[in-house]
């Protein structure tokens, strides 16, 4: 794509649906945005959240443009947009601590404004619901990364598709789920039985994709994990593997994952999501008026940690859980650690 004044850039995924979060409409600023997240090396994802969170603090008066160099952070702002990711790559003005992290910010402009600030860690998340999603909420909440969020829907969704080799009628789709999760509660998006064997399988589909060094997207339109993969590992290994084994490595990568954070103190109190969603109640919407409902979220991790083999309490694996994935000398490492 090629735009007078901004030049020639390609432009797909994520930049077409984020402007929204910003009341953009101005297509030649998105993708100027787009095209200057590209030369920095920046995530697009990781510089629109925190804009539309200085755009809300504008809103609300908890800052002006004296604390944005003089831009205001105005709703449909493309000039703001771009005065950020350029003050950020520079680390110029507001944007040296930006560049640190928005947490960082957000202590530096006081209270008012680190409470509105979503978040986990300091990381912040994908600008989609929560709150009537509780799959997606659980596998965001353990994810070890703290920011990316869990494709459960897709992964659940998609594997009838790729069994079937078509789109599914609402009842099949419930009685697909109530056969392969034990209820047909899986499927709906704001239940929460029947999620965590979901979540299990999106965070297998996750690192399979980081194993084979491709994006997402690519295999979750082609209807998950499958033949594709698993031709790849015989040719490369001459090993005649099945889909559970490709799964076991996913665990295992997952697990080592996992070990990283417990040698680094992290628990199962980390293992969050911002108090904003049980809090806040959505808007408006056929799902108006929702929360998280605590109790059943922290029930959801309490199921997870069970079948992933890991403490209920610490939310660290269990040393069966090491050994059984060959994974005896990362036990040992996290033993003599104390």
């Amino acid at each position: 794509m090629k735009v007078p004044g901004v030049g020639t850039s390609v432009m797909r995924c994520d930049p077409f649906w984020w402007p929204w979060q910003l009341y953009l409409t101005d297509l030649d600023k998105s993708f100027e945005a787009t095209r200057l997240c590209s030369d920095y090396g920046m995530d697009n994802q990781d510089i629109v959240t925190p804009v539309s969170w200085l755009m809300q603090l504008y809103e609300d008066g908890i800052i002006t443009a004296d604390d944005t160099d003089g831009v205001p952070m105005e709703w449909g702002s493309g000039d703001a947009l771009i005065h950020v990711i350029h003050s950020m790559a520079n680390r110029k003005g507001f944007g040296d601590a930006l560049a640190d992290g928005v947490l960082n910010l957000a202590k530096k402009l006081g209270p008012k404004a680190e409470a509105l600030l979503i978040h986990r860690r300091g990381i912040v998340p994908n600008s989609d619901e929560f709150r009537n999603q509780t799959g997606v909420v659980l596998g965001t909440s353990v994810d070890t990364t703290c920011g990316r969020e869990n494709w459960y829907g897709d992964v659940v969704w998609d594997k009838h598709l790729k069994e079937t080799g078509r789109e599914s009628e609402l009842e099949e789709a419930y009685a697909y789920a109530r056969e392969t999760y034990g209820t047909e509660k899986a499927i709906i998006p704001w239940e929460y039985e029947g999620k965590v064997r979901g979540v299990m399988e999106a965070e297998y589909f996750e690192r399979i994709s980081d194993i084979f060094g491709r994006c997402f997207f690519v295999p979750k339109y082609a209807g998950h994990t499958g033949p594709i993969e698993l031709d790849a590992c015989k040719a490369v290994t001459g090993i005649d593997f099945d889909e559970d084994q490709l799964n076991t490595f996913a665990e295992k990568a997952l697990t080592l994952e996992k070990a990283y954070n417990v040698r680094e103190g992290f628990a199962r109190d980390d293992e969050e999501v911002d108090k904003f969603w049980f809090k806040e109640p959505i808007p408006d919407g056929p799902h108006k008026g929702k929360v998280l409902d605590r109790a059943k979220f922290e029930k959801m991790k309490d199921e997870y940690y069970k079948l992933r083999g890991w403490d209920t309490e610490t939310s660290w694996p269990e040393r069966g859980t090491y050994e059984r994935l060959g994974l005896k000398d990362v036990a040992n490492s996290l033993q003599k650690l104390g």
